[in-house]
Parts: structure tokens; sequence; C-alpha cells
């Protein structure tokens, strides 16, 4: 699943782009965002790895598109087990902050273990 925070009506342009079975949804109050504890404002665009990543992602063919959303609002990525329980939880400092995709696997392995044999440490 993905939220993402632009207006109702751009969600279907946006969700048009990937996989069908990618489930896009869009809360444009932010209140997704402020309760996993996303940060918001200048902060994550003045560190200086926003500058690196801005170069990384234009060089690799990326460009920045319409703006359909909070450009000031920062992301995360998050695993949930069915029970609720957080098995992983990455929250981007600065734009282009991204997670570390093998502990995201190991975040989503550990999302489907039995209740009682997850790693408390993920």
């Amino acid at each position: 699943m993905v939220v993402g925070n632009g207006a109702v009506p751009f969600l279907d342009e946006f969700a048009s782009r990937y996989p069908e079975t990618i489930l896009f949804l869009t809360d444009p109050s932010r209140a997704a965002y402020r309760a996993m504890a996303l940060q918001r404002g200048l902060g994550g665009l003045r560190a200086a790895g926003m500058l690196s990543s801005s170069v990384r992602a234009y060089r690799a063919g990326h460009r920045q598109a319409k703006l359909q959303g909070d450009p000031w609002q920062l992301g995360g990525v998050f695993v949930l087990a069915t029970d609720g329980e957080i098995t992983y939880a990455q929250r981007s400092k600065t734009a282009g902050d991204h997670a570390d995709l093998d502990a995201v696997i190991e975040g989503l392995k550990s999302a489907v273990m039995p209740e009682g044999s997850r790693n408390p440490t993920a």
C-alpha cells in the first residue's frame, strides 16, 4: 500500500503508472503522516543530503513532474504485520532519504512470522 498526500483527483493518474496490485490511497489532511510522526517543513530540504539525492535522481533520468501534494511533507516506509505491529519503520530525514531495501525485506519476513517468533529488535 502507498499513502500519498495529493488531492483525490490526482490519485488515478499517479496510480495508473504502477501495477494494479499496488493499493494507492491519499490523505490530503496528512493525518496518517502525523500519526506516524513523519517530518514536515524546511528542515528536510536544507539538509546537504537533499542536494546529492537530487543530482543522483536527475542523473538516473528522473524528473520532477507537476507537484500534486504537499512539497514540505517527508515520507517514510513502514511494514506492519496483520496484527498491527510495526516490524520496520523508516522516517525520511531529507528529500531523497530512502529506506534500506534489505531492512525492509527483513521487516516483511518478520511481519509474516507467527506472532510469538517475531524479532523484537526489528
